[in-house]
């Protein structure tokens, strides 16, 4: 674990991206200062106050944590509190807080979740319980892993009383916001 934090802690992508490799296939025991690094993150509790006989693995695991632990390893910024967005049990985004800064990140694929219905290009949606719950100012970032196109909106872009957004209720998916393309900026990452 100790070499996962050297290559973390080197700074350049390759680095950070090999620590992540590392961290997903290792086994989760941790050394004291590796759960102190994440607890610093996650306000997770000291280590001596962990249930008595648990490892930090099993500890990490049972909260429900350890993919979001593994995303803080993965961000690029680790002063950001990173959580998991997620709708009716599926993890459809995460959240980086950085103190008054809040981005919602969603990673797509075009073909799959462009609701093509909304002329003239189609358009990017949000469940309405997940932006209930993001902040005021939020900013919305989708990633098309197709295209390597990355769209980025403000959460205000999507109120009703802005008059951008359109508003579709699909039965089981519950009520969509959906923003059209025309109105997300957009920047083509190579």
């Amino acid at each position: 674990m100790d070499n996962i934090i050297k290559d973390w802690n080197k700074g350049d992508y390759k680095s950070r991206k090999d620590a992540c490799n590392k961290l997903k296939m290792s086994k989760w025991f941790m050394k004291k200062e590796t759960y102190d690094f994440l607890a610093d993150k996650m306000n997770l509790p000291p280590m001596a106050e962990l249930p008595k006989n648990t490892t930090v693995t099993q500890y990490v695991e049972k909260k429900g944590i350890l993919e979001q632990a593994q995303a803080i390893f993965g961000g690029k910024i680790l002063n950001k509190k990173i959580s998991l967005v997620t709708v009716r049990g599926q993890t459809v985004g995460r959240l980086e807080t950085e103190g008054d800064e809040s981005v919602l990140i969603k990673k797509v694929k075009k073909s799959k979740h462009l609701f093509r219905k909304i002329e003239p290009d189609g358009a990017w949606g949000l469940d309405n319980s997940m932006f209930n719950k993001l902040p005021d100012k939020c900013k919305i970032k989708i990633i098309d892993l197709e295209s390597n196109i990355i769209y980025f909106a403000v959460k205000e872009d999507f109120d009703k009383e802005v008059g951008k957004a359109k508003f579709l209720n699909f039965g089981s998916h519950g009520l969509q916001r959906f923003l059209p393309l025309q109105y997300w900026e957009k920047i083509i990452n190579n």
